[in-house]
C-alpha cells in the first residue's frame, strides 16, 4: 500500500463474529472511533476486518463536510479511509461487511476532527 508522505496512517481492527456481532479494537478510544487533531494534517485510517467469512462491501458516511472523507478498498477485508482534516467535524461512519450467504452488517463508530488541536 502506498500513502502520501505527509499522511499519517493509523490502523484499527474490526472483529466480526460468525453471528454478525462486532467489536472494534483500536481507534481513539479502543472502540473504533477515529480522531485527528488540528495540526495532524491529512490522516489515513486503515480498518482491518478480522473474521472467518466477512468481506468489505462499502464504507458509508452519515455526513461528509466539505468532502473531507473518502475511502478505498485494500484487498477484500481492509479499507483505507482518507481524512483531509481541513476543518472540525463529527461524522458517523459504517464499515459494511457481507458474508458469502449475503448477510450484511453495518459496523458504525465515529470520526472526529478536533478544530482546536
Amino acid at each position: 500500500m502506498q500513502t502520501d508522505d505527509h499522511a499519517k496512517l493509523r490502523t484499527t481492527k474490526l472483529r466480526v463474529d460468525d453471528n454478525g456481532s462486532y467489536k472494534y479494537f483500536g481507534g481513539h478510544d479502543d472502540q473504533g472511533n477515529l480522531h485527528a487533531g488540528k495540526d495532524d494534517g491529512h490522516v489515513e485510517f486503515r480498518i482491518d476486518v478480522v473474521g472467518n467469512r466477512w468481506k468489505v462491501e462499502n464504507v458509508e458516511f452519515d455526513d461528509n463536510p466539505d468532502g473531507q472523507l473518502s475511502w478505498k478498498p485494500d484487498g477484500d477485508s481492509a479499507v483505507i479511509i482518507h481524512n483531509a482534516n481541513t476543518s472540525g467535524m463529527d461524522v458517523k461512519y459504517s464499515v459494511v461487511v457481507r458474508d458469502p450467504r449475503g448477510q450484511i452488517v453495518r459496523c458504525d463508530p465515529m470520526i472526529h476532527n478536533e478544530p482546536r488541536g
